[in-house]
């Protein structure tokens, strides 16, 4: 953000119109407001210039006040005034307007926050303590809150001491000098235009829900997958994009971050291959892809931006930019129900924009909608259009391909401990299949379920290791490679292959068994899981 020497820094926000009944009491009104304040330390942060470094601090004494506003016909005008009046040295960051609505039996509350304190996952935890906290306020209770997650400040020491050297390979190849003729801004977001396309709902749903059935994918694997061959490849098929990700990581041992306010996003570059000949092709290298990504992407931010290696600081900003938001709104509660997210008025018309073309996706109504966020410095609106419907139509595609009888596969990054390529996967998954019942019950009778793990998507993995030493049957050769097996996708693809178990709360089972000829020996130990 600061790289980015923004002609207005102050005004760079996130912000949210939300509906309240014409009852609500302003004064518990704001001191929920100013218990949300003292509870979220970022909603306090301050950030000050020191020649030509930035320093971040936290202001102890910080408040918010309930501002008042009279709706009387020029609503955008009166959220543009406020949004333009956040002072990063000084504060306030996060401003709360009540706007009346003579004519209408409801109001509206208008809260603006820099995006620099906030993302779109803390607008859901604002506005749950925020509803919490009024409710208390109301009944003249001590504003009390859940405990506190990990404070933003703990999260910055981590990453701070966090040795993420072993993904600089990784990164190195991810991206390219900027050189002298890559621009540094692509326009100013005076210049900035959107177009927006949205697929309909029962599209959506499958997008969603079973077209992810096929290849095991992520619904946003697919839609780049359908993204990547429309954005200009290189000579040698590939287009460098960068990713834009929630940035909250749920398995890291004393990170809890799950109800904690601040700007989290983590944003890095990936190098997508479009050359497959085939729609599985594009599919598989898609995903894994994406797969091999360490850490979540958060790395190559702690790597270029803290640790400032050369090498990284200089890779020019993908002039394509991808975010897919899940939900473009935060959850509305029975108090604060969501209208609208910020517009242009968000951010200063001078400020410069990083990226040629950013494509946001997100839930709306049931729908997937695309926006597609352009400069008219640098695209022409009607060319953007016919991107963004050819997207669409190839998303269509590739949904209804996923859908097809006798379609889909397994990939490595389905095996992370394997340590399988694609080519080693697939001999093995074709040598399984054409197993008989004799070879699994006899030359097979050394394998040990030595532990079980249930897939939190499906609720159904259990992972056999195997050793089995010299064993082999129609080209599967293990030569004591442990192997990992799923039972439910090769259940589908060999017949003899139909397990069947129970899942437990806790404690160890004695349970393995199958319905298909052949038997399994062994235990599964569920490990209190």
């Amino acid at each position: 953000f600061f790289e980015m020497d923004h002609a207005a820094p102050g005004h760079w926000n996130q912000s949210n119109v939300l509906e309240v009944d014409s009852s609500i009491d302003p004064g518990a009104l704001e001191l929920a407001l100013q218990a949300c304040v003292e509870n979220h330390d970022m909603l306090r942060a301050r950030f000050t210039l020191n020649g030509s470094t930035w320093t971040q601090r936290i202001d102890s004494d910080a408040r918010v006040n309930l501002e008042r506003a009279r709706d009387s016909g020029s609503l955008e005008d009166i959220l543009a005034a406020f949004e333009r009046n956040l002072d990063l040295e000084s504060g306030p960051l996060f401003r709360a307007v009540l706007i009346e609505r003579p004519t209408s039996e409801s109001n509206l509350l208008f809260l603006a926050v820099h995006h620099l304190v906030m993302d779109v996952v803390s607008w859901t935890i604002l506005i749950d303590d925020l509803e919490h906290a009024y409710l208390q306020a109301i009944a003249g209770e001590e504003i009390v809150f859940p405990a506190r997650s990990t404070s933003y400040r703990d999260w910055v020491v981590h990453l701070q001491s966090e040795d993420v050297s072993g993904e600089h390979g990784h990164w190195a190849v991810q991206g390219e000098d900027s050189g002298e003729d890559a621009p540094r801004m692509w326009g100013t977001e005076a210049t900035r235009r959107t177009v927006t396309v949205e697929l309909d709902p029962d599209v959506t749903g499958r997008l969603l829900r079973d077209a992810n059935d096929a290849f095991r994918t992520r619904p946003e694997e697919l839609m780049l997958a359908a993204l990547a061959p429309l954005l200009d490849p290189q000579s040698d098929g590939t287009v460098r994009i960068a990713l834009e990700r929630h940035g909250r990581p749920s398995d890291v041992p004393g990170i809890d971050l799950s109800r904690t306010v601040g700007w989290f996003t983590a944003q890095y570059p990936v190098t997508l291959d479009t050359t497959a000949a085939d729609e599985a092709g594009l599919i598989r290298a898609t995903k894994e892809t994406l797969r091999s990504v360490p850490n979540g992407g958060v790395g190559y931010g702690k790597l270029r931006y803290l640790d400032r290696l050369p090498d990284l600081v200089v890779q020019s900003e993908p002039a394509y930019l991808f975010n897919y938001l899940s939900r473009a709104s935060a959850d509305s509660g029975a108090l604060f129900r969501w209208v609208s997210s910020s517009d242009d008025s968000g951010r200063d018309p001078d400020n410069g924009r990083a990226h040629r073309i950013e494509i946001v996706a997100a839930l709306q109504h049931g729908r997937l909608a695309v926006m597609w966020h352009f400069s008219t410095l640098h695209d022409d609106q009607a060319a953007v259009q016919v991107l963004a419907e050819n997207h669409l139509d190839r998303l269509r595609g590739l949904v209804a391909f996923c859908m097809a009888d006798d379609v889909g596969g397994l990939t490595p990054s389905d095996f992370p401990a394997a340590g399988l390529d694609q080519s080693e996967l697939d001999r093995f998954l074709d040598g399984m299949a054409e197993l008989n019942a004799t070879v699994f019950s006899t030359e097979f009778t050394d394998l040990q379920v030595k532990s079980s793990a249930v897939d939190q998507n499906t609720g159904s993995i259990v992972t056999i290791i195997g050793n089995a030493g010299e064993a082999t049957s129609e080209g599967i050769e293990l030569d004591g490679r442990i192997a990992l097996v799923d039972w439910l996708t090769l259940g589908g693809t060999a017949a003899w292959l139909n397990a069947e178990y129970d899942k437990y709360d806790a404690g160890p089972c004695n349970n393995s068994r199958t319905t298909g000829p052949g038997s399994l020996p062994g235990t599964c130990d569920l490990g209190g899981e």
